[in-house]
């Protein structure tokens, strides 16, 4: 993905990587070319190349207890993924091409859409948000070490690992600042015309945070400018119309893309930085 600002790209270059048929639904990306992806449901797990777009090999979750729903994610120290869903954490230790399992209670429930709700600081500490609040478990996840309560379904964390965003389908975004403890409280920012928020990250830079709706306001998404606050700056992105309401957003590495998935159809929402109401170029983009 790659295209100047001001300009949508007809098509971008789409490879369907081969190994097996299924509903493909959370991604933990891992190295520079490398991602786990779960199959809803199929209780399995294939490790995939990006680079040849190929399922290096399948690996079978139904023994562990874990079906393929909820979120799959990658610890930056690549050591382990974790799997969260329903009121389980479900620990994959490396290497990929044959990982250990084992699972973990939480005191929550993670819903078997939700694809964002693990998040991991760079020393791999890991915050999964849940029905019960941000549960939070250090490396090598064999149990929780505490829960900061609430109700939450999406999570991100900025780069520098100090502050926590969360969205729970209502119209407000959850702001916790380091350090974290199960007395932790939040600020909460209210965004009004935002509906359902779901999906949240943080841009590489910290400068500004982008959610998207997944019910009711269609064909956009929130830019909140930092410092992230009660009383944050929040711009809205005109997307093209008809691409619907989404679940799901991610930025890439160098800040400069957002894109929008889930509840969308045959499209894809894409946003060129920078991230404001004045400034973005917003695409449709399609997957076929």
């Amino acid at each position: 993905v790659s295209f100047p600002a001001g300009s949508c790209p007809a098509s971008v270059p789409v490879n369907t990587v081969t190994g097996g048929a299924g509903s493909s639904h959370g991604v933990g990306f891992y190295g520079s070319d490398f991602a786990l992806v779960s199959y809803f449901g199929a209780s399995e797990i294939r490790n995939v190349q990006l680079s040849t777009a190929t399922t290096l090999n399948s690996i079978s979750t139904s023994t562990v207890g874990y079906s393929g729903t909820g979120t799959i994610a990658v610890a930056p120290s690549l050591g382990f993924a974790i799997a969260a869903t329903g009121a389980s954490a479900y620990v994959f230790q490396a290497p990929f091409t044959a990982p250990t399992a084992t699972s973990v209670a939480i005191p929550g429930s993670v819903a078997g859409y939700q694809t964002q709700a693990i998040a991991f600081n760079a020393a791999s500490r890991a915050f999964i948000a849940h029905s019960a609040g941000i549960s939070v478990l250090d490396p090598p996840y064999t149990a929780v070490a505490f829960t900061i309560p609430g109700n939450f379904e999406a999570i991100a964390i900025s780069a520098d690992g100090n502050t926590l965003l969360l969205t729970n389908l209502d119209a407000n975004v959850s702001i916790f600042t380091a350090p974290f403890s199960a007395a932790s409280t939040p600020v909460v920012l209210t965004i009004p015309a935002g509906g359902s928020l779901d999906g949240i990250a943080i841009t590489p830079d910290g400068s500004r945070a982008l959610v998207v709706t997944g019910i009711g306001a269609a064909d956009q998404i929130h830019s909140i400018a930092a410092p992230f606050t009660a009383a944050s700056v929040v711009e809205r992105i005109q997307l093209p119309t008809g691409l619907g309401t989404f679940e799901d957003i991610s930025i890439s590495a160098d800040g400069l893309y957002a894109l929008m998935t889930g509840n969308s159809g045959a499209s894809m929402g894409m946003v060129r930085a920078p991230f404001t109401t004045a400034g973005a170029t917003a695409c449709a983009l399609p997957v076929v």
